[in-house]
């Protein structure tokens, strides 16, 4: 059975998106402030990557409704398959920050660009990883609770996010208080690559359960031994597997 076609789980992974979207709506509004106040182009980055989360968060929610919904005639194996999709329109997501983040980190580098009132971009830093420390562990508790994978992917996004806030405390405090120039852009870049790597991991999860989806339907229909069974029981149909059909005409009074 799928894990996330049980109707309690389904509940749990809609509560997991709402406390997602919820952080990153918290998290734009801080890091808009922050943008403004500093300049800084890793804060630039981390305040475009806080707005791809709230529309990955988005997506999330819808993908495990979908999939939260029970098989009927047109999905006889449920609805599952909408997660492995919003899984991979986060994927997209991810990988369009990452381009963007290395972009920008390279024009700031080339142009000198340093920022300014690095406290505040400090201190909204510090709050964006306590708040997503906090949504970490509880989407891991939902995780263990349901496997659902959208709800992992999610998970995945917002350790980069932590990982993000992090670079931008450290870079600018090098070039604040230690007057290294170019440490914004070059931790923003870092920050840019590790995006990208989070988002090939999450793509290869997504394809593979969208294979086990494909695998259960061409399982059902020829009756052939497969190693990813059907989640639910198909519609009841004729077995024509036992019938032989020969060419031979029938012999007179048989």
């Amino acid at each position: 059975m799928d894990m996330t076609s049980s109707p309690d789980h389904g509940a749990l992974n809609r509560r997991a998106a709402y406390a997602s979207i919820a952080v990153a709506l918290l998290l734009l509004g801080m890091k808009a402030y922050a943008v403004i106040s500093t300049g800084s182009t890793a804060m630039l980055g981390s305040l475009a990557d806080t707005g791809l989360d709230l529309i990955a968060s988005l997506a999330t929610l819808l993908g495990v409704w979908i999939g939260a919904q029970p098989a009927d005639a047109n999905h006889r194996f449920g609805h599952g398959k909408a997660e492995s999709l919003a899984a991979m329109f986060q994927v997209v997501l991810i990988s369009l920050s990452a381009l963007g983040i290395a972009y920008r980190a390279i024009e700031s580098f080339l142009g000198g660009v340093r920022p300014a009132e690095a406290e505040t971009g400090v201190l909204v830093s510090g709050i964006a990883m306590a708040a997503t420390f906090a949504l970490l562990a509880y989407q891991r508790r939902v995780i263990r609770a349901t496997g659902s994978l959208a709800i992992t992917t999610d998970n995945v996004h917002y350790q980069s996010d932590l990982l993000l806030n992090l670079a931008v405390i450290a870079a600018l405090a090098l070039d604040h208080w230690v007057g290294l120039a170019g440490a914004d852009a070059v931790f923003a870049f870092g920050i840019a690559l590790w995006l990208g790597w989070g988002a090939w991991g999450a793509s290869q999860a997504a394809i593979e359960q969208i294979g086990r989806n494909a695998w259960s339907v061409v399982g059902d229909v020829d009756g052939g031994p497969h190693p990813f069974r059907p989640t639910t029981k198909a519609l009841n149909r004729p077995n024509f597997s036992g019938v032989r059909l020969s060419s031979q005409p029938r012999a007179a009074g048989t």
